[in-house]
């Protein structure tokens, strides 16, 4: 159980109960009595690069919280932003009469892109017919599986 108390805005402390600390220290003596001494060693070598690994974690972790802290307040912008435009899009929608024109052009447009795209879907037809009989029958009949 670890308590953390927070004394000033830069220091944290933290209180952790000795208890377990011990216990390692006891285990540690008894291990030190029945293993020889390069095995000790190796031992601790062992809990050092453990220990190096947990602090690494830990700055890591740290460093992706902040990230993601970031990238919250980049979100929260892109969604403010967002909500801007379509207000924008809405005074747009909610022209006078007296821009008529302008709507009558927009649907010329649009008839006019209709043809254009059914052209585009059989350009790409064609592409893709093309493509296709150039693959090689071995080559089709592993793809197809």
């Amino acid at each position: 159980m670890n308590l953390v108390i927070l004394m000033e805005e830069n220091e944290e402390y933290e209180l952790i109960p000795i208890n377990p600390i011990r216990r390692l220290e006891k285990r540690l003596e008894q291990i030190e009595k029945v293993v020889p001494k390069i095995a000790t060693e190796e031992l601790l070598n062992a809990l050092t690069t453990n220990q190096k690994i947990v602090d690494d974690l830990v700055r890591i972790n740290t460093e992706l919280i902040a990230k993601i802290s970031a990238l919250t307040s980049a979100t929260q912008q892109l969604v403010e932003n967002f909500s801007d435009f379509l207000q924008r899009i809405e005074v747009v929608e909610e022209m006078p009469s007296e821009n008529q024109e302008v709507k009558e052009e927009v649907s010329n447009i649009e008839e006019k892109k209709e043809p254009d795209e059914e052209r585009l879907a059989r350009l790409e037809k064609k592409l893709n017919r093309l493509i296709l009989s150039r693959i090689p029958k071995e080559k089709w009949e592993a793809l197809r599986r």
